[in-house]
Parts: C-alpha cells; structure tokens; sequence
C-alpha cells in the first residue's frame, strides 16, 4: 500500500475500480430492460467491463505516446488547450450519469426496502449530502474508504449468494442464453455507458501512475467481471427471468427467497448493515 502524501498505491486503486465496476453493473440496472426478453446478464454484463478494459487501455497507450499522464493532458496534447476543454464536456457529462445512475437506484432500494415509510427526497438528500462530501474530498480519499470497506462489501455479497443456495434450480435459466446476439449486443453497449466511466475515472487524476493505472485497470475490472458472472447467474438461478423484470434489487431479494415452501432465513436485516 502507497500511504505517501497525495498518492495511491495498485491496491487502492484496483480496489476503487473493482467495486465501481461491480456496483455500476449490479447495483445500478435497469430490470425491466435487462431482463424483459429472456435473462443473459451473466453474459453481456462482464462483457461490457472487458470491452470498457479494452478502450481504456488504448486510451492509456495514447497518453504513454503523446507522454500525458493525466486525460486533461491528453485531451490537450490533441485537440488544444480550448477545443480540448469542449471535447472533455461528454466525458465529465458521462461521469455525472454514472453517478446518477448508482445513486437513484441506491435511493430507490433504501426508500422500497429500508424507510418506506420515509419520503424519498429525504432519503435521497441524506445519501447525496454524504456522496458529495467523500467526492470533494477527492479520488485519494475514495480509493482508501474502498479497500477499507472491500472486505466487508465482499462478505455481504458472498453471504447474499450463498445464504439462498438449496433454492437454486437450473431449469430457470431457459431460455438460454435468454437474448439473442443482437439484443446482447445492444445491452453490452448500453452497458458502457456505466462501465467506461468507472475506469476513466482513474485517469483524471495522477495519483497512482500510468505505472500503477494500467495494472489496477486489469486487475479491478477482471475481479469485476467475474464477481458480476457469477452474481447474475446466481440470480437467473434463483428467479425466472418474467419475476426478474419486475423486481428492485434482486440481489438483495435473494436473501428473502422462500426455501422449501417457507422462508428459512430472513437475514435481511443483516445484510442492510453491511450494504
């Protein structure tokens, strides 16, 4: 671990990406689009963030070239010092919608599961108060909460999978794969508009390096990728794709699955503590 001044090491920033990855594809979907035809989002959702590795990293052989270490730079060293502040503007528009995105279904899951009996603006200002304080202190403080929380994020996952398991049935994956190839195509484009700006992020700022940037990238998006294969297929194993288009969060669903006819474990309350 980097604790040097204004810097970060690879494990924080694999770990900002990892979890950015994982919560832009899990957390913060569209059910009705994903599975309203059939249910392929163990296929196309880890597609999407190694297709998102993939221009990102020719991004990164474009800034080594024209020797910026920062996206600033390199829009720069292209375009020019104003053109290259317009070209940035879709750029800093896709972060806004990221964030948008993660936040609302955040809110929406609190507000239908947690304080139903809250109103939805309050809950939302109490989540954007604290989402706005940790992003003005900055990508250095964000990647260090992450790898402190990694571990606990990463149980309650695991603990959502594994506590549902006797429920599990293959037979409701048919029809496989579920979409067709066109309609996974489109998904897995839809899908870059969540995953690509969770890694841009990294290189708006020189805190770990083009070194340290291009390992974290790999090593983030990969973990990223297999943890979101193996968290949708538990789903489409534990729900028809038809229940799934009309569900909030069914990873957090999961764990309210009836086990033989009654609910077995109701541990719920459990996992709202560690999310």
């Amino acid at each position: 671990m980097n604790i040097g001044p204004s810097r970060i090491g690879r494990q924080e920033s694999a770990a900002m990406v990892g979890v950015s990855l994982f919560t832009a594809t899990v957390f913060a979907m569209d059910s009705q689009q994903a599975y309203s035809g059939g249910n392929s989002t163990y296929i196309w959702m880890p597609l999407s963030i190694l297709v998102s590795l993939a221009a990102v990293m020719v991004i990164m052989l474009a800034m080594e070239k024209s020797g910026a270490d920062t996206l600033d730079k390199l829009f720069t060293a292209a375009f020019g010092r104003v053109v290259g502040r317009i070209a940035a503007i879709p750029l800093i528009l896709l972060f806004i919608a990221s964030a948008f995105f993660i936040l609302t279904d955040f809110v929406n899951m609190i507000h239908s599961f947690v304080f139903y009996n809250s109103g939805y603006w309050e809950i939302a200002l109490w989540v954007l108060l604290t989402s706005l304080l940790l992003s003005f202190m900055g990508l250095e403080c964000i990647s260090r909460t992450t790898l402190l929380i990694l571990p606990m994020f990463a149980a309650a996952v695991l603990a959502a999978l594994l506590i549902p398991h006797k429920s599990y049935a293959i037979y409701r994956l048919s029809p496989f794969p579920g979409n067709s190839l066109g309609d996974m195509g489109r998904l897995t484009l839809h899908n870059l508009l969540r995953t690509f700006g969770a890694m841009m992020a990294l290189l708006t700022d020189k805190l770990c390096g083009m070194r340290f940037a291009k390992s974290s990238c790999l090593i983030g998006a990969v973990c990223a990728a297999a943890f979101t294969a193996l968290t949708q297929f538990a789903i489409a194993m534990a729900f028809d794709y038809i229940d799934l288009a009309d569900m909030l969060f069914p990873l957090y669903r999961m764990e309210m699955i009836m086990v033989e006819e009654g609910y077995l474990f109701r541990m719920d309350n459990l996992s709202l503590f560690f999310w």
